[in-house]
């Protein structure tokens, strides 16, 4: 279940858009995220076989890059590539799904989530979920010493975000060393322009706005995942690093699209249409890019490269 904690935050990958994560991962913070438990070489091997899937997008006269990242990852971890060098390089625009890190971007976030995902007085987190689903969600908040008391305040989806963001900051996991944050320092460094194809706000709109079967859905698959999260996290991010894009699909979207259509239309597929239609527009206006999105959008039914396929659009893995 890396699928939906993986996109429930910082998707996360919704259940956990990037655009939440670093304001959740703060109020994370603030319940009981401890030190790393892996070691930071982990993954400090050089990058097996080619590398993460890296796919050219193309028409007569413009040439896109589309590149799948993982939001979060083990600091030290070994993922670049001359391909990946070579690709920036080439491409004088950069897009990633959202600013997150700007401090009008920051502000912005707190307050959606203090209006989106705070309850109003009176109305509590277990008052929402039942007797049941409180009951297991107890079970797993005393495995990582938190009270209930503390998510109490929040909406299923942000509570599941919170909690998800410190049980990934327990387990070594860091924004900081994802993926978005050292393509924009390159970019910038290469004097690119940069661009998002949406805004993080609108990643937070489309948890809070999800519908109250689907809400909970969400947090049912989000509360479940939250279980030998060291290895589902070695496989994932292993199957990124080697490219190994069939075993990303089942890892970051199969169950969810599998178990719950309407949850994957709302937080995948509804979004990677709306990309599509903005690389067609790049194509358009001869704009060469590199545009780096959570993996979990690229690979299987429904992503971004399965739409541009079934509209005649070049689409070539070129690692």
């Amino acid at each position: 279940m890396l699928s939906l904690r993986q996109k429930l935050f910082g998707s996360l990958s919704t259940p956990a858009l990037q655009g939440g994560r670093v304001a959740l991962r703060a109020i994370a913070l603030s319940l009981a995220v401890v030190g790393s438990a892996w070691a930071s070489d982990v993954y400090a091997d050089p990058v097996p076989g080619d590398g993460p899937a890296l796919y050219a997008v193309r028409d007569a006269d413009t040439t896109l890059y589309l590149y799948g990242t993982f939001h979060l990852l083990p600091p030290g971890t070994r993922w670049e590539t001359e391909a990946f060098h070579a690709a920036m390089a080439e491409t004088g625009h950069t897009f990633v799904e959202a600013d997150v890190l700007s401090p009008p971007a920051q502000q912005e976030l707190s307050a959606a989530v203090a209006r989106l995902g705070m309850n109003p007085p009176g109305v509590t987190l277990s008052s929402i979920l039942g007797p049941d689903r409180t009951a297991n969600l107890e079970s797993v908040l005393v495995s990582y010493g938190v009270p209930l008391e503390a998510l109490e305040p929040m909406q299923p989806w942000l509570a599941i975000l919170s909690l998800t963001a410190m049980v990934y900051g327990q387990a070594g996991l860091d924004p900081s060393a994802g993926i978005e944050p050292q393509v924009l320092a390159r970019a910038s460094a290469e004097g690119d322009s940069i661009g998002y194809l949406e805004t993080a706000t609108y990643q937070i709109e489309v948890l809070a706005g999800l519908d109250e079967a689907l809400l909970l859905d969400s947090f049912d698959l989000g509360l479940e995942g939250l279980t030998d999260i060291q290895q589902q996290v070695l496989d994932g991010v292993e199957a990124w690093r080697t490219g190994d894009v069939q075993q990303l699909d089942e890892i970051l979207v199969a169950e969810v699209r599998e178990t719950s259509p309407e949850l994957n239309d709302a937080v995948f597929t509804t979004r990677n249409e709306n990309w599509a239609d903005q690389i067609e527009d790049m194509l358009a206006r001869n704009q060469d890019a590199f545009i780096a999105v959570g993996a979990g959008h690229l690979y299987g039914p429904g992503s971004v490269i399965d739409i541009l396929v079934d509209r005649d659009v070049q689409v070539e893995r070129v690692q």
